[in-house]
């Protein structure tokens, strides 16, 4: 049995990535599978958080955001005021 877009049960959307995307970021990659784009951006701050600081971590913050069109029904802002909402923060 075939899907809608003629793969097989077993078949994976082609997926690829697009290395330095954006300009201005540290690092960037645009990630294609199908008809999903994801766009991922690192920045780097030499700074951590003061119970952090003599003890050789560094720190790890992850955005998420999706713009307001990426599904059906329109997917609002967040409310909060801020553009990104935090996914995870960790220590690494």
């Amino acid at each position: 049995m075939k899907r809608n877009d003629g793969r097989q049960p077993n078949e994976l959307r082609a997926l690829t990535f697009k290395r330095r995307y954006t300009r201005h970021a540290a690092g960037s990659v645009l990630v294609r599978m199908g008809k999903t784009a994801v766009l991922c951006t690192c920045s780097v701050e030499l700074n951590v958080p003061p119970f952090l600081v003599g003890s050789g971590k560094g720190w790890l913050t992850a955005e998420y955001s999706m713009l307001p069109s990426s599904t059906s029904p329109r997917k609002q802002r967040d409310r909060r005021g801020r553009w990104m909402a935090a996914v995870s923060r960790s220590s690494a």
